[in-house]
């Protein structure tokens, strides 16, 4: 039943509603959480996602391995790096590595460079995320849009200028 609560709730309100404190409440989670990990086989997701997230409202990161499929985080570690993404796909062995059949990321020169290095055949198994690839045809599409109107308005100014005479 607490498990069930804390799944719900924050550690505070889960532990104010047992009656316990704050500390027992977070020690039955950490357990469960231990006890779940353990049980977890050290299978990577066949389709895997790899994504930053943002830790609290600071400048704090993780990098994520999730599972498309099922949309479970799979492996965090600290930071946005490659040795953060090194880390999170670290307990798998190259055939695990092998079998998985494709990585959905972001555009993060960084993480592709590794899983150039890490995973068989990668460049037929890795895709942009859907979000970021929206981001990168909105900019450049605005991109044009501001260059277009620069022409645009330059060539009415020179016109207007051109048909302007001195009275």
């Amino acid at each position: 039943m607490a498990i069930d609560m804390l799944q719900e709730t924050s550690v505070s309100a889960g532990a104010r509603l047992l009656g316990l404190s704050w500390d027992e409440a977070q020690h039955i989670m950490d357990r469960a959480v231990g006890r779940g990990l353990a049980r977890r086989p050290n299978q990577p997701p066949r389709q895997m996602g790899v994504d930053e997230k943002a830790i609290g409202a600071g400048q704090s990161y993780a990098t994520l391995i999730y599972d498309i499929e099922t949309s479970h985080v799979v492996e965090m570690s600290p930071g946005r790096s490659k040795a953060a993404l090194l880390d999170c796909l670290g307990s798998y062995t190259p055939n695990q590595m092998a079998q998985i059949e494709v990585v959905a990321l972001d555009m993060c020169q960084s993480y592709i460079a590794l899983l150039r290095e890490v995973l068989p055949r990668a460049d037929m198994k890795l895709v942009f995320d859907r979000y970021h690839v929206v981001a990168q045809m909105t900019k450049a599409v605005d991109q044009v849009r501001r260059q277009v109107s620069t022409s645009i308005l330059k060539v009415r100014r020179s016109s207007a200028a051109e048909q302007s005479t001195p009275w």
